[in-house]
Parts: C-alpha cells; structure tokens; sequence
C-alpha cells in the first residue's frame, strides 16, 4: 500500500511542477482530479499538499466542494450497441454547475470528446 501512495505522490509531484497549474485563480481540473485520486486512493492530506505544493486548506477544499462526484471519468465513444438516430436526437451532458448542454450527436466527434474530458485525447 505504501509503494501504491508514493507512485500516487510521485505522479502528483511530477504534473504539478511541469504542468501550467492556474486557469485565472483556480488550479486546472485535472490536477484538482489527480489530487482527488491520490486522496480516494488513500493517501493523508498533507503528503498530498506537499506533493502538489499547496497549501493543506486547498486540498481540504478542493475535496469539501467535489465529496459528492464520483470519481472523475473520461468520455469514451462506444462503438456498440449503436443507437439509432436521427438528425434530432441530441446528448445530454450535465455539467458540474447543474447546467445541462445539449449537443447534436451529429456533432460529436474525437475533438469534441477531448475537449470534454479537459483536453485529454
């Protein structure tokens, strides 16, 4: 268990001091997502803001305002069973703020999923 939490830390260690970290006066959400990991995976608050290199209160937060999202997924494009659809047939994606986009399936595609899942590929 103990080397499953210094992988963990490690990692966070690593995309916190090579990645751009704010978007305006928040972190970028998949780092608030890999902090979340390391904690779901167990690993204690302050080990985790020591990797990170913030503070104790950010990681406590960060977990208060997400504690009701299951863990973080990526969008994935299912090649089967495929659904019938038309040109008005639409899907439903719920954000975090409770606002809901609906997007023609039309216009799905990979770029589209990327961006969804925060600019993962």
């Amino acid at each position: 268990m103990k080397h499953e939490h210094d992988l963990i830390l490690a990692e966070v260690r690593e995309r916190f001091s090579t990645r751009e970290r704010r978007v305006g006066r928040t972190y970028r959400a998949e780092l608030r997502n890999l902090v979340l990991r390391a904690l779901h995976a167990g690993c204690p608050v302050g080990s985790v803001a020591t990797a990170a290199g913030v503070s104790r209160q950010s990681v406590l937060s960060w977990r208060k305002c997400l504690a009701g999202r299951a863990d973080p997924v990526e969008l994935q494009i299912i090649a089967e069973p495929a659904p019938t659809l038309n040109e008005n047939t639409a899907a439903r994606v719920l954000l975090r703020s409770g606002a809901v986009l609906e997007i023609p399936f039309s216009r799905l595609d990979g770029k589209l999923f990327a961006l969804l899942n925060g600019g993962a590929s």
